[in-house]
């Protein structure tokens, strides 16, 4: 995946929840090469943010989300070698899905229970959010990295969290369900 120091990089990311569990790509290229992560893909050209969210969720897991919800915005912003880079998630929440899971050529996936984070290889970022992760809110989040190339080291993690209540993101919401009806 080639990240432009010019412009943000949009992608978005799929959270696919089971019960109290939440489905984690191990990564097996790319920055995050061997950590685990949400799956996550690039919006293309002239798709919808749900179209892109179906088409990767599908691409990377095997599943096909049955609804869906904006979970939140999660904005990470770091330096790795001097460049700063921008990415901006569009985080995207599933909770009914058809389908086997079929890993991709994009890593093995795992269920990952929040009590059992800590026994997982887990981007740093992506440790932190997980209790956000679970939570009924809508997110909006802005990850301050400082990257390492040849390991994910963080240096000056920070974060910032807004959380808006659920029943203000009741009209977004709306929205999606007429592309799963």
């Amino acid at each position: 995946m080639v990240i432009s120091t010019k412009f943000p990089f949009c992608v978005v990311g799929c959270l696919i929840k089971r019960k109290k569990q939440i489905l984690l790509q191990k990564r097996e290229r790319d920055l995050f090469k061997e950590y685990l992560t949400l799956p996550v893909g690039k919006l293309r050209l002239n798709e919808s943010i749900v179209d892109a969210f179906s088409r990767e969720m599908k691409e990377e897991t095997g599943l096909t989300p049955l609804n869906a919800r904006f979970k939140g915005i999660i904005e990470i912003l770091f330096t790795m070698k001097r460049k700063r880079f921008h990415t901006i998630i569009v985080l995207v929440e599933t909770t009914e899905f058809k389908g086997k899971i079929k890993e991709s050529d994009e890593g093995k996936l795992y269920w990952v229970r929040k009590s059992d984070v800590r026994k997982y290889r887990i981007s740093p970022d992506i440790k932190i959010l997980f209790k956000d992760f679970v939570s009924p809110c809508f997110l909006y989040v802005v990850v301050y990295m400082k990257l390492n190339k040849r390991e994910v080291m963080i240096k000056n993690l920070r974060i910032k969290r807004i959380y808006i209540k659920p029943h203000l993101n009741i009209l977004m919401n709306k929205y999606l369900k007429y592309f799963f009806e």
